[in-house]
């Protein structure tokens, strides 16, 4: 792929479907919980913020002009014998077209403010009413319409009326963000041809002299108008951050309903958890919880019929039993510096914190359940077979986390150790 694309996703994804690989845009909701204990349907998706100032917003659109359609594909890809679909023709088309289309609206806008002007003085009109081009004017204007209804549509099931307010009717027929946006396309279209011809200033192009003296063989690559992307703060994140009811809801252990019931009645006052107080009402069990605990903390979560099969006795008998029995820790072992320890739900913050500073410890958490953790340090309980992933571990091979999730997917799975190490590439086949 040529290290000079300003695109290179665009580019990546291009030269994969005309290799025959399918492309596929993954457009998935689920549901999330809103303060008000409701649910709504919301996108998987990376949020980001488009360039917010009109000089880094035409930085960003000449790069996508430029990279996609002056480098990536041209018209000759769009009648090209071979096996693209007519869906990915017509796809070409969209993306060629750009480059020219984007430069009329703002004839359009000049002749529009003509004709308001000449209708309000009583000048002679561009047009007649029954010509072609009045006829012509009223297919473009039914069909900017209908875009207006899709921009509204989507803008509506995203982010709701108020966008749509500001997007699509402020003014209406004329939104302020749909010319401002038409203007931005224009420049980003004149400086991707700029940069198609080489024009710019004089200080520009004696600065491309000197690269093309300096690198005579070499093809002179166009300067990536690089674009810093913005994001939402951490603040307006936090609304769309994935909470323990989200996951409940998404795996089918509860409803809105009982959600919202949750919330009203558990004893916020003497610390009482979410979590702890589906379990206490039987709504759902520990496990579940857990698991879905795991997928919100990004912590690993280990099921009992792995955690009886680990090695962990010569790392926790360093430790007090009662203390740890006590406090709801198990030292599982040591890697890398850093002490991975099973807790539960029920294991303190506080009591992890002091067990770190007492120790002068490094912590990585994982989850168990608190049954087989009080067993686990229980005195003279009996070992079951071992993982044989554990072998590898104690030669450093792989990591203990590595070991914990082979045993967990051999499980799920009902197939071998080494068959699941082959499958996740750890064995050769």
């Amino acid at each position: 792929m040529p290290s000079e694309s300003l695109t290179e996703d665009y580019l990546l994804s291009l030269n994969l479907y005309k290799k025959g690989v399918a492309i596929y845009y993954v457009l998935n909701k689920l549901p999330r919980v809103l303060k008000n204990g409701k649910s709504k349907m919301d996108y998987i998706t990376t949020r980001s913020l488009f360039p917010a100032t009109f000089k880094t917003a035409v930085r960003q659109k000449t790069r996508w002009t430029y990279g996609i359609t002056m480098q990536s594909i041209g018209v000759k890809d769009i009648f090209t014998k071979n096996k693209i679909s007519l869906a990915g023709r017509y796809s070409f088309y969209k993306d060629v077209k750009t480059k020219f289309l984007n430069l009329l609206p703002l004839l359009g806008y000049i002749l529009a403010i003509y004709i308001i002007i000449a209708a309000i003085l009583g000048l002679d009109p561009f047009y007649t009413k029954g010509s072609v081009i009045y006829y012509m004017a009223m297919i473009v204007f039914g069909i900017t319409c209908l875009r207006q209804v899709v921009r509204a549509y989507a803008l509506y099931h995203v982010y709701g009326m108020r966008s749509v307010f500001f997007g699509c009717l402020l003014p209406p027929l004329f939104p302020i963000r749909l010319v401002y946006g038409n203007v931005i396309n224009f420049f980003a279209v004149v400086n991707a041809f700029k940069m198609k011809l080489g024009l710019g200033s004089k200080k520009k192009l004696r600065e491309k002299d000197e690269l093309r003296n300096k690198e005579k063989k070499a093809k002179a690559k166009p300067k990536w108008a690089k674009t810093d992307h913005e994001f939402l703060s951490r603040e307006q994140l936090r609304q769309y951050r994935r909470m323990l009811g989200d996951v409940l809801i998404v795996q089918g252990y509860i409803n809105a309903a009982q959600l919202k019931d949750a919330l009203a009645h558990m004893d916020k006052e003497n610390g009482e958890s979410f979590g702890a107080y589906l379990i206490k009402k039987g709504v759902i069990t520990e496990e579940q919880m857990l698991r879905c605990l795991s997928h919100v903390k990004h912590i690993q979560f280990v099921p009992n019929e792995i955690v009886e099969k680990l090695d962990f006795e010569n790392t926790s008998r360093r430790f007090d039993r009662n203390m740890l029995k006590r406090k709801r820790i198990l030292p599982l072992t040591e890697e890398n510096g850093v002490t991975i320890i099973g807790i539960c739900n029920d294991t303190k913050e506080d009591d992890i914190k002091h067990f770190e500073e007492v120790n002068n410890l490094k912590i990585k958490r994982m989850y168990m359940m608190e049954e087989w953790m009080q067993r686990a340090l229980s005195q003279g309980e009996k070992k079951k077979k071992q993982l044989e992933s554990l072998a590898l571990y104690h030669e450093g091979k792989i990591s203990y986390e590595q070991v914990v999730l082979i045993g967990k997917f051999s499980s799920l799975h009902e197939t071998s150790e080494e068959e699941m190490m082959r499958k996740m590439g750890i064995l050769a086949s």
